[in-house]
């Protein structure tokens, strides 16, 4: 965990792969989305690369919080495949569920994220399926300007920031608004397809390098 946490805090401070000067910057392709755009007005990463940008992950994804359908309308058997937790969370994608619902509230449609939003919070997953999603977790979908998977790993260094933010006497849980107002550098689309790749490279190295010393 410690070696994870290493190469992914350096792959958001932009020291993980050589820039590339060819590289159209972050903020022309994400004023070509959306011409309001403005990044934050205060910096919460020190010395980010030229041609990266910060911005809170409301102006970059759409953030859906879950919502539990009718306990009547959930069986084992029928409906959309329903997640209301973490339990089928696997080390990157979403494990399937034995749960399902004939009348789904909130939708995450395929190649999202979903977000631990209840105790424990502050854990992503990727769901390559369209699921009905519970209060426990937040549904983040991606625009253009970003890659999910940079995204997913860009959330895995947030979690202590999502812990820390969090409140509840029963459990602990964090609101829309914090997810929304969490600002990430995003880097241009091209570095953060070289930086995901290099960071499942540096990955899957060190799982071989442990699996062989065990």
């Amino acid at each position: 965990e410690n070696v994870k946490s290493k190469i992914l805090n350096l792959a958001i401070q932009g020291k993980l792969v050589p820039q590339d000067p060819s590289d159209e910057p972050a903020i022309e392709l994400l004023r070509r989305i959306n011409p309001d755009f403005k990044p934050c007005d205060n910096s919460h990463y020190e010395n980010l690369p030229e041609g990266w940008v910060e911005c809170k992950i409301s102006d970059i994804c759409k953030v859906v919080m879950g919502q539990s359908p009718d306990g009547k309308t959930v069986s084992q058997t029928d409906g959309v495949e329903f997640h209301q937790g973490k339990l089928a969370f696997g080390e990157t994608y979403l494990t399937n569920s034995d749960v399902y619902t004939s009348a789904p509230t909130k939708i995450t449609e395929a190649h999202s994220i979903v977000l631990c939003v209840r105790a424990p919070v502050g854990i992503p997953n990727i769901t390559e399926r369209r699921i009905c999603i519970g209060r426990g977790l937040c549904a983040i979908s991606c625009s253009p300007a970003i890659e999910l998977k940079f995204l997913f790993y860009c959330l895995q260094t947030l979690q202590r920031y999502f812990e820390n933010l969090s409140t509840g006497s029963t459990f602990n849980a964090i609101s829309g608004d914090v997810v929304k107002n969490a600002v990430i550098p995003v880097p241009p689309l091209q570095e953060q397809h070289r930086i995901v790749a290099k960071i499942e490279e540096f990955l899957k190295l060190f799982k071989e390098s442990v699996d062989f010393l065990n």
